[in-house]
């Protein structure tokens, strides 16, 4: 069950679990880093304080984005829309 606070950190996920923030960021992005016991440890943390990651601190510690960008002059014309529908099915698929 999820904790009563609003948008955890990762650092009250680390405080709660009892480990650094790098070994929770290791748990969400290479979760063979670690060991079975510390990895099952926080992912019960994360699930019972609620954690989602935050896709905007990842652009930022990043420098770059998974976001695209398009502009198109019309989308009540079915060609645009079909433009539009082709850029997000190659941009899925790579």
């Amino acid at each position: 069950m999820p904790d009563s606070r609003a948008n955890p950190t990762i650092n009250a996920v680390a405080r709660e679990a009892g480990v650094s923030v790098g070994t929770v960021s290791n748990a969400i992005n290479a979760p063979a880093r670690l060991a079975p016991e510390t990895l099952q440890r926080v992912q019960e943390v994360i699930d019972r304080l609620g954690y989602i990651r935050s896709s905007a601190g990842r652009t930022l510690i990043r420098n770059r984005s998974d976001a695209l960008g398009l502009i198109t002059p019309d989308l009540v014309n079915v060609l645009f829309v079909e433009i539009s529908r082709g850029a997000q099915l190659t941009a899925a698929a790579t």
